[in-house]
């Protein structure tokens, strides 16, 4: 059974371009957001200071045992945007390290939180905090974030491939403004023009479609297809040109 792709589609043109300026506006967004970050971490940091003026944790006036104010200002995790994205399960650990590849270093729970919610994202749960931490705590022990400290993660071990798919939600073009025409067959094959990568789109079945298969085996963390085996010569990855059969 023949699966068309979204790119056979009439008017994808004016689809990719619209795509293209809503991910130009979004890296806007997201650079004035790690700005604003880094603005409001030295704000923080002063209130403590002043904070420890005023209520001094030890010394002449200080009481080790004694209760201090927490340090003022806006509450550490603000309340997400309206409308935002229900994120959960696979969605929610890409997003998280989605946030950790980014900034490359160490970030709390509370941090990667706010970070979520600043990229339009609302933790699908009512114990936002516990499935916030239960889901890198799965990547952790999946090896791809690490668990520095208690509630501290920073960026694992990332497949290229894997690396691409957190930080895109989707790949466009590389020239958005010669979206080739519709194509079918081997014109489509051997056309010069770039489709999207085959990251962004929905995997098909193969072991439902493709007979003689020994075995198709599909990464749970995605919907595409990691490996196949046709049951004659070796298994092969996907994205495998160096084989012992000729790639299809």
């Amino acid at each position: 059974m023949t699966r068309y792709r979204p790119f056979s589609q009439p008017g994808r043109r004016e689809i990719y371009l619209r795509q293209a300026t809503l991910i130009a506006s979004a890296e806007l967004l997201e650079q004035c957001h790690r700005d604003t970050a880094s603005a409001m971490a030295k704000i923080r940091i002063e209130l403590g200071e002043l904070r420890d003026l005023l209520h001094p944790p030890n010394g002449e006036f200080g009481n080790d045992r004694g209760r201090r104010p927490r340090i003022p200002g806006p509450a550490p995790i603000g309340p997400p945007a309206d409308p935002a994205i229900h994120a959960w399960g696979k969605h929610l650990r890409f997003a998280a390290l989605a946030v950790l590849a980014r900034e490359q270093r160490p970030l709390t729970l509370p941090e990667i939180h706010r970070a979520l919610h600043a990229n339009g994202y609302r933790l699908h749960h009512v114990g936002s905090v516990k499935q916030l931490a239960d889901a890198l705590g799965y990547e952790h022990d999946i090896g791809r974030a690490r668990r520095v400290a208690r509630g501290i993660y920073e960026i694992g071990e990332l497949s290229p491939y894997e690396r691409r798919r957190v930080l895109s939600d989707a790949a466009t073009p590389k020239d958005v403004t010669q979206i080739p025409p519709k194509q079918s067959g081997e014109d489509r094959i051997n056309y010069p023009y770039s489709y999207p990568d085959s990251a962004s789109e929905f995997g098909d079945d193969l072991g439902h479609e493709i007979s003689g298969l020994s075995w198709v085996h599909t990464d749970e963390s995605s919907s595409v297809t990691q490996g196949l085996h046709l049951g004659v010569g070796s298994a092969f990855p996907a994205r495998d040109d160096c084989t012992s059969m000729p790639h299809l």
